[in-house]
C-alpha cells in the first residue's frame, strides 16, 4: 500500500510517496527492545500504536500520526522521537534509532 502526497512546487508538482509497510517497520523498530502492535484506523486515515514492556505490560497508549503525516519523513521522525522520549521519562532504555530514508520522489 503506498500514501500519496501531492506537494506544489513552481511550476510542476511533486509526488512523495512513502511505502506504508516501511513507515510500519520504521515504527516498530524505534521502540525496540520493547514491542508495539500497530493498527490503521479511523478509516484508514490514522495509525494507532502501543507500545509494551519486555513483560507484555502497556507502557505507550494510543499514541496516533495521521497517514498524512507517515507521508512526511520530518514529521514521522519528529513524532516518534517524542513518544521515545515519553518512555525514556519512564525509566525505559531504547536502542538508538533513526527514521529511514526510503521516500521516492517523482517530479511532474
Amino acid at each position: 500500500m503506498w500514501v500519496r502526497s501531492e506537494v506544489y512546487a513552481g511550476e510542476g508538482m511533486m509526488i512523495c510517496e512513502l511505502n506504508i509497510d516501511v513507515a510500519i517497520a520504521a515504527i516498530r523498530s524505534a521502540f525496540y527492545p520493547l514491542s508495539c502492535s500497530i493498527e490503521v484506523c479511523a478509516y484508514q486515515k490514522q495509525i494507532r500504536f502501543e507500545v509494551f514492556g519486555l513483560d507484555d505490560k502497556d507502557v505507550l497508549c494510543a499514541f496516533s500520526i495521521s497517514m498524512r503525516d507517515i507521508v512526511d519523513r520530518s514529521i514521522l521522525s519528529k513524532e516518534l522521537h517524542r513518544a521515545r522520549a515519553l518512555l525514556k521519562q519512564k525509566g525505559f532504555r531504547l536502542n538508538t534509532w533513526t527514521v529511514p530514508s526510503q521516500l521516492t520522489y517523482h517530479g511532474y
